[in-house]
This record gives structure tokens, C-alpha cells and sequence, in this order.
């Protein structure tokens, strides 16, 4: 791979630039995606060096302007790494997620569309009830889009979330305070438990005063050596919140289908992300343990969702 000689010096020459580095390597970026990635690239780079937002129309109205050497030479380097299979929200350090801007490192998964699916179902399914739920439960914390998305919608809420990584808790605390503000009506109606094991399901939610209206969760359901993750997500994204324990993928569903009942309301909801490709098990796996359940599609019309209520 040639890094194009010298340093960009316009807003045009470095997306140029981006690109010709991204299309060497098109098994890591689709050339359907060279322009989009290098755009963001760019933006990202100007970001970081000068600290302001620049929207599309803006960075094309630039497009002959200088562009600032330190974010080039960014640039160049960013450009590099993600043509080697660095995930472009690393790079950039952040990720959208619903209208919210959430921090993201290797510590966290990066949020996915899936997982709006999953929150978009909370909201929709409490809405469609016409009450507005006082306490949640998340397991897997994870960067806190699950739990922090549900604040922002429910301002009377409280959620209780579990998570076993400490730079995972420490990202996630970062985001409640930059979406919710660090208040008793922001930040602070987050609790977090940090795991010994992440094994650990129900187990952590013992100390709850009162049972909770819902649980939600996008736990750890892969299969290691069954070729379920891409490469790059494989080897960027964190393992323990990718595979199932002890390579049995509905572990996790499992245990909260045998031990949710205990920790919710009477008519309480569970709402869980799912692999397409074992949601028929995990369906009957809940139906068998008592619960009223249906799988939810996700935008791509593959059953992700996983919804049930004690009758």
C-alpha cells in the first residue's frame, strides 16, 4: 500500500487522499463505502485538531479551503490504520446512536442499528400501555446506549445495569454525563454493579428493594470457530461481550428465562437482542419456562427482538 505523496493541503485533496488509501485494501472498506468512510475521515480529523463539527454540506462548501496540516497528517495516519481493518468508530472515537453522540473505544462493542431495534421495542411496547415504568434492569451494560437511550425517553425512569469490564463502566459513566448531565435527574439515576464473574446473570440484582417493571439485555451470544463475526469485529471488539460462556450461546437466555420472574413485577417484560439464527430455540426455550413470548424484526426483516411478559 503507497500513501499518496505529500501532505493534503485542501478540504478536496484530502478526501482524495482518504480515498485512494481506502480503495488499496477493498476487502476492509466496500467501494460502495470509500467516499462515505473518507468524508467522515476527514470531518473527523478537522474535528479532532480544531474542535468543530462540520456537517456534509459544510465539507463540501469547503471543499477548496485549507485544510489544517496537524489534521492531514491525522488524517493520513487514521486513513492507514482503518485500510489495516481499524474499525472507523474507533478511529473516530465516537458513534451516533438514535440522535445521541456516544463515546466508543475497543472497550465497548459499538452500538449497531440491531440494537436500536431493541430499545425502539422497549419504547414502543411501554408507550403502547400507556404508563411510563419507574425501574429497569440491564444486563451488559456495555458503552450504555441500552440504559441511557431510556433515561433520555423516560425521565421518571431509574435503571439498575450490570457489567463485569472496568473500562467499560468508566466509558459508559462518561456517556450518562454527557447525555443525561451528572444531576439526580441525569447521570445519577444509572446505577451500576460491577461483576466478580461474567457468568453472572440475575445473581447480581439480589440487593434490589423493589422488583422492576423491566429487563432488557443484548447479551454475549456467539459461538467462537462458527464463523458468526466478521474478522475485524473479531479482532478490534471486546470478546466477552461478542461469545457466550463455555460456547453455549443461549446461556445467557437460559438463565434469565429461569430466573427473571423473580425480579420483576407481575406482568413485568423482558426484551432481549437475539441471533437471527437461534431465535426460534430462544423463543421456545421462554415459552417452555412460562412466559408469554414473540420475536420482534429487525429492519432487515431477521427476527432480533425477543419479547416476554409473565401472564
Amino acid at each position: 500500500m503507497s500513501i499518496p505523496q505529500g501532505v493534503p493541503r485542501t478540504f478536496s485533496e484530502a478526501t482524495l487522499a482518504c480515498v485512494q488509501i481506502l480503495r488499496s485494501n477493498p476487502s476492509i472498506v466496500a467501494r460502495q463505502s470509500w467516499s462515505a468512510e473518507a468524508e467522515q475521515l476527514v470531518c473527523g480529523a478537522y474535528r479532532k485538531v480544531t474542535g468543530l463539527m462540520l456537517s456534509r454540506f459544510e465539507l463540501l462548501l469547503k471543499a477548496k479551503d485549507t485544510y489544517p496540516e496537524a489534521a492531514a497528517h491525522l488524517l493520513l495516519e487514521w486513513s492507514t490504520a482503518r485500510n489495516f481493518g481499524q474499525p472507523l468508530q474507533h478511529l473516530l472515537g465516537y458513534q451516533t446512536f438514535f440522535e445521541s453522540e456516544y463515546l466508543v473505544g475497543p472497550q465497548v462493542l459499538i452500538p449497531r442499528p440491531e440494537t436500536e431495534c431493541l430499545v425502539a421495542s422497549v419504547i414502543r411496547s411501554w408507550d403502547g400501555l400507556g404508563s411510563v415504568p419507574a425501574q429497569g434492569i440491564e444486563i451488559g451494560l456495555g458503552s450504555g446506549v441500552i440504559s441511557i437511550e431510556l433515561l433520555r425517553h423516560w425521565r421518571g425512569l431509574r435503571m439498575i445495569a450490570s457489567e463485569v469490564s472496568s473500562p467499560a463502566i468508566a466509558l459508559a459513566v462518561r456517556n450518562a454525563e454527557r447525555i443525561l448531565g451528572d444531576g439526580v435527574d441525569g447521570a445519577q439515576r444509572l446505577r451500576i454493579l460491577s461483576l466478580d464473574e461474567p457468568i453472572q446473570v440475575m445473581e447480581p440484582f439480589s440487593q434490589l428493594k423493589a422488583k422492576a417493571d423491566f429487563l432488557v439485555t443484548n447479551p454475549p451470544y456467539l459461538v467462537r470457530g462458527l464463523e458468526e463475526v466478521e474478522a475485524e469485529v473479531a479482532t478490534y471488539e471486546p470478546h466477552l461481550a461478542l461469545f457466550a460462556p463455555a460456547d453455549d450461546p443461549l446461556y445467557f437466555y437460559r438463565q434469565i428465562a429461569a430466573q427473571a420472574g423473580s425480579y420483576l413485577k407481575l406482568g413485568g417484560f423482558i426484551f432481549a437482542e437475539l441471533p437471527h439464527e437461534r431465535a426460534l430455540p430462544i423463543l421456545n426455550l421462554f415459552e417452555s419456562a412460562g412466559w408469554c413470548a414473540e420475536v420482534q424484526l429487525d429492519l432487515t426483516q431477521r427476527e432480533r427482538v425477543l419479547i416476554a411478559r409473565r401472564a
